[in-house]
């Protein structure tokens, strides 16, 4: 492993604040990467020029084999077909997810086993995962399987940067692969359910309906726990009554964004400002870097779900599933977090909480 790939992995953050330059080249898993920290160049990228560059990353033959057609990794006309075909699911009404909320939450916390010593990620892991199965899906996904997606994550990383040759004896693609092919044989497209009938209407198959399945899983469960952890703890350590849960959402969102960076691959030879792109080269959006200069106050962006036509699809169901949520549990219980760490100081980008506090729920 070259000193830029380990370096990176270990923590991206400093990698980037490393660097004696704002954008910067880096060679990761023998890919180029050049990667952008300044505002101009990301909404280049991102946002005005986003046909330039592919949604699938570095590596479309690895997005198809982990994701398949997913709308989280599609281009073009394909990303803007699955986006049309489900556009009513991502512009939920807030009574109707505030009810489905109310309502997982009642019967989850009504059992005093859930109430008591469980650590904070997990418990919102949870949750997330019983409320985006029951909008998406209607039906109860096993917490195993939120489990089951962790090796995706890792496989990911490698996959879409490594040659060929080296992926293929990776111990970690390759468990991702293993993974995929699980969840292919134990998750079942429900007839019914209001994925299902979106999609089937504009006649795309269940191999589809699949792909969107486990990306919302992989994607908004995930990135949703960690997000509202990280809330929880904002709103607690303020000790006052004027902080509302979606401002301490907006807050964990912008000092402590779940997806630290934002690759895409180049689909042709270009340019960005002065620096030659070649076609294979993969452009990272470092949202961390860029969330850390709006809060100096030196330009950056604001940007935890992405920009432009390719920016996260659930936006709106997850903000509106995390502040229900928060509110539920303030309005209707004594929380306290007790042991681990949640400060920003132990804020690794791109990770989940390494030392996860437990929450403790007491009925007001």
């Amino acid at each position: 492993m070259s000193d830029s790939t380990s370096q990176f992995l270990s923590s991206p953050s400093q990698f980037v604040k490393d660097q004696e330059d704002s954008d910067f080249w880096a060679t990761i898993f023998g890919t180029r990467n050049f990667f952008v920290t300044s505002r101009a160049l990301a909404i280049e990228v991102l946002q005005t020029r986003d046909d330039n560059f592919s949604g699938r990353l570095g590596n479309r033959e690895v997005s198809e084999e982990l994701f398949g057609k997913s709308v989280l990794y599609a281009d073009g006309k394909e990303h803007s077909d699955l986006r049309k075909a489900m556009s009513s699911l991502f512009r939920p009404k807030s009574i109707e997810i505030n009810e489905l909320v109310s309502r997982i939450l009642e019967v989850t916390l009504s059992n005093e086993c859930n109430l008591k010593n469980i650590n904070v990620h997990n418990f919102f892991q949870r949750l997330s995962l019983q409320i985006t199965s029951a909008y998406f899906f209607n039906e109860s996904i096993d917490y195993e399987y939120a489990g089951s997606l962790i090796p995706l994550i890792d496989g990911l990383a490698v996959g879409l940067y490594s040659p060929a040759n080296e992926r293929e004896s990776n111990t970690d693609f390759l468990h991702a692969l293993d993974c995929r092919k699980k969840l292919d044989r134990t998750i079942q497209v429900q007839p019914k359910s209001p994925l299902t009938l979106a999609l089937r209407s504009h006649s795309y198959p269940d191999e589809v309906i699949l792909d969107q399945i486990i990306t919302f899983l992989f994607a908004g469960v995930d990135t949703m726990s960690v997000t509202l952890s990280w809330a929880l703890e904002i709103l607690l350590s303020e000790k006052t009554d004027t902080l509302k849960p979606r401002e301490a959402i907006n807050r964990a969102l912008l000092e402590r964004p779940p997806v630290y960076f934002i690759p895409r691959g180049s689909y042709e030879d270009t340019y960005l400002g002065s620096e030659k792109i070649n076609q294979g080269d993969v452009v990272n959006v470092m949202v961390c870097s860029l969330h850390e200069q709006a809060i100096e106050g030196s330009g950056g962006l604001n940007m935890p779900f992405g920009i432009g036509n390719k920016k996260c699809p659930g936006q709106s169901f997850s903000l509106m599933v995390m502040d229900n949520t928060l509110s539920f549990l303030m309005r209707n219980f004594k929380v306290l977090l007790e042991g681990g760490d949640l400060s920003l100081a132990s804020y690794i980008p791109g990770q989940r909480p390494l030392s996860p506090p437990a929450i403790v729920l007491s009925k007001l």
